[in-house]
């Protein structure tokens, strides 16, 4: 912040489209300590996929941890004198329930069940898909399908366009 050396690039997330915020653990830090990893969240742009990884302050380097085809929670809960956390996690077909797990984030357990009515009725698929813009530019959008999708049949279609609602 001084100016003292110039601003350096910890991820390059940019450069394989992979979105990285930091994730403060301890909410009465005042800086990131440079001697331990920090938990970043990532969000693959071109998959949309989710999830986190830690960043060795030191050398730069990420090491994924959970990657995956879900939502995941930009705030996750430490224990105060363990290293347990909470986080969320859901997507299309899964309600977004709480999961337990420590710091390696190896042997995650599903510890609610937010919406158990939800087994109850079927649920469709979504579909990622990319078209070419009149304007040449490249767009992404999401595809609900319903459940036993038949291509040979019509179906009735509501479509909703909105800058980048498909992340």
């Amino acid at each position: 912040p001084k100016g003292i050396a110039p601003a350096v690039n910890l991820t390059n997330g940019r450069a394989k489209k992979w979105r990285y915020r930091y994730i403060q653990l301890d909410r009465e830090a005042r800086s990131i300590d440079q001697n331990t990893k920090a938990i970043l969240h990532v969000f693959d742009e071109t998959t949309k996929k989710s999830g986190y990884s830690y960043l060795d302050v030191q050398t730069g380097i990420t090491t994924n941890l959970m990657i995956g085809p879900y939502d995941y929670t930009r705030r996750l809960y430490k224990a105060k004198n363990a290293n347990k956390i909470i986080f969320r996690r859901g997507n299309y077909k899964v309600f977004p329930d709480l999961f337990y797990t420590d710091d390696t984030f190896n042997n995650a357990k599903q510890i609610s069940i937010a919406n158990p009515q939800q087994t109850e009725y079927t649920w469709g698929t979504m579909e990622l898909f990319e078209w070419t813009s009149l304007d040449g530019q490249k767009l992404q959008g999401l595809l609900a399908k319903p459940d036993n999708f038949d291509p040979n049949k019509k179906y009735p279609m509501i479509v909703n366009f909105y800058e980048r609602n498909s992340h």
